[in-house]
């Protein structure tokens, strides 16, 4: 187990946030998060500018590939 899948708990974790310049001085804010919801541990990706979010369940530590246990 590495030390990022050690820590993902109920708190939404950061793996990744940039805002991409899409020209005409204009930009696009998004971001992927992990964190653990009702027991399984859940991958958001988040477009800030248009409100849109994904979600997926994931089993694997998107770092190590450690299969992630389920929380009791």
């Amino acid at each position: 187990m590495c030390e990022f899948c050690k820590d993902i708990g109920t708190d939404e974790k950061a793996i990744l946030t940039h805002e991409l310049d899409v020209g005409d001085g204009n930009s696009c804010e998004y971001g992927v998060y992990i964190y653990r919801q009702d027991g399984k541990v859940v991958l958001s990706l988040c477009d800030a500018d248009n409100g849109e979010t994904a979600y997926m369940e994931i089993h694997r530590c998107p770092m190590c590939g450690r299969k992630l246990a389920e929380e009791k």
